[in-house]
């Protein structure tokens, strides 16, 4: 391993940084990047099944309006499949929270805005139940959780945190000019998340408005993975042995 951040260290001043500027050589393994590619990955297939699943919403909503016994029936078979891609999405992103929580030991200041995004989950939480919802215990117990993860006031918060980790990321990924796409991506969400609460404040009732903007955060995620897949793979042909693509011992 020593070796290998030698190797690694050398690639890294070859493309023109300079010693005291650049991160450690440990900083420069694949695998401190493999953190977070697998992280950025996971949030972003679950932000997809939130988009699908937000879209079958918004279509079985539409079928139904249209009045008819079919459409009651087609209406009431998109919903089950939302709240199955919604389920999946849900489970795909507590995974992402598990790799988010290994790549953000990394730093003193990831660590703190992981857990700030941790409570500000809790917070858009209760925020809501305490605003929008008169029988919370009702709304909980027949179903209304399954809306929990459209919320800008809950997700926004979130990605406000995960979008801020990321761009930390970029400080310890130097140098700066090959990560456009993770700041593009960072920007993004943050811009998502941002316009999220301002139309949740602005209208909380507003339901098909912000319904679909929890699954465009994978486009932000989507940006993010590709850049570090590309410097995952960039760092790994520099290594003096094969680095297989999963490092031993992870659980992604």
């Amino acid at each position: 391993m020593k070796q290998n951040s030698i190797i690694a260290r050398t690639q890294y001043i070859s493309e023109g940084a300079t010693l005291d500027a650049g991160p450690t050589a440990e900083d420069l393994e694949p695998e401190s990047v493999w953190v977070f590619l697998t992280a950025s990955k996971l949030f972003c297939t679950g932000s997809g099944f939130l988009l699908a699943a937000s879209g079958l919403f918004v279509a079985g909503d539409l079928i139904v309006a249209a009045s008819g016994y079919a459409a009651v029936l087609v209406g009431i078979a998109l919903a089950f499949l939302a709240l199955v891609l919604t389920v999946l999405g849900v489970l795909v992103h507590l995974l992402g929270w598990v790799a988010l929580n290994e790549a953000s030991t990394q730093s003193g200041p990831m660590r703190a805005l992981y857990f700030l995004s941790i409570i500000g989950l809790v917070i858009g939480v209760v925020v809501f139940l305490w605003r929008d919802v008169p029988q919370p215990g009702f709304f909980l117990l027949f179903g209304g959780w399954i809306l929990l993860p459209f919320l800008p006031v809950v997700f926004g918060p979130v990605v406000i945190g995960h979008a801020s980790v990321f761009l930390l990321a970029t400080y310890r990924l130097r140098p700066l000019h090959r990560f456009n796409l993770l700041l593009v991506g960072s920007a993004t969400l943050l811009t998502l998340a941002v316009f999220g609460l301002f139309l949740y404040a602005s209208s909380p009732g507003g339901f098909p408005q912000w319904l679909p903007l929890a699954g465009l955060m994978s486009l932000g995620y989507g940006f993010i993975f590709l850049e570090l897949r590309e410097e995952y793979d960039r760092r790994c042909r520099h290594l003096p042995l094969p680095w297989i693509s999963q490092p031993t011992g992870s659980i992604f």
